[in-house]
């Protein structure tokens, strides 16, 4: 369970001004646009009319996100089929999981998201999930740039997440951090073990893959 009192008193909790937040990250042809802004809390971000961009929050600023290729969303599709599979729907997998890592300046959506039967439990009907998922796993791709799978990576996994995946259709690989900061690469011939609460559950590498 993610503990608010923890992340209340986070440094990056109180600290909305990021030295990456007034630049445009490049990656092909699309970019994430910080808007020019006063910093926003996530009080005010949830007021915000409906835009017909998709909007987020990264440290007190609403972010203009692209939108994904079709390949990006065929992979991400078939990786949820994996895991929901490997997992015996003991759990919930989605695509673009939005989620509060921290209680002021945050809104985040995952690429997928994986989250425990308790996690879910308590979250409110009508409200965002508090704390990463337990598993949060980004595809490299045109709507997503380095530098802010970086960013989400590192405060994904002090608020909540145990491994933190970058798929990577180009070479076949699938790069994990675990909490402590281990970075492990894994390639066709391997599976990945979930952490808990899904320590028996193994995912090979070619079953992501697998056309």
């Amino acid at each position: 369970m993610v503990d608010r009192a923890i992340l209340a008193n986070s440094t990056l909790a109180v600290d909305p001004l990021s030295e990456r937040r007034n630049r445009h990250a490049p990656v092909g042809r699309c970019r994430i646009q910080y808007m020019e802004q006063n910093v926003v809390t996530f009080a005010e971000y949830v007021k915000l009319p409906d835009p017909e961009e998709r909007l987020v929050l990264h440290r007190g600023h609403v972010v203009s996100r692209p939108i994904h290729t079709l390949p990006e969303c065929k992979l991400k599709n078939h990786i949820c089929r994996v895991i929901d599979e490997a997992i015996h729907h003991q759990g919930f997998v989605t695509l673009s999981l939005a989620y509060q890592p921290l209680p002021d300046f945050e809104l985040w959506v995952a690429g997928v998201g994986v989250l425990s039967l308790g996690r879910i439990k308590a979250t409110p009907e009508d409200g965002y999930l508090f704390g990463a998922p337990e598993v949060v796993i980004e595809v490299k791709g045109p709507s997503i740039s380095a530098d802010e799978i970086q960013d989400e990576r590192e405060l994904a996994l002090t608020t909540g997440c145990h491994q933190f995946w970058v798929v990577d259709p180009g070479d076949g690989t699938v790069h994990v951090t675990n909490a402590n900061q281990t970075v492990t690469v894994y390639k066709a011939d391997v599976s990945i073990s979930l952490p808990a609460p899904w320590t028996d559950v193994a995912v090979s590498v070619s079953s992501i893959f697998a056309k």
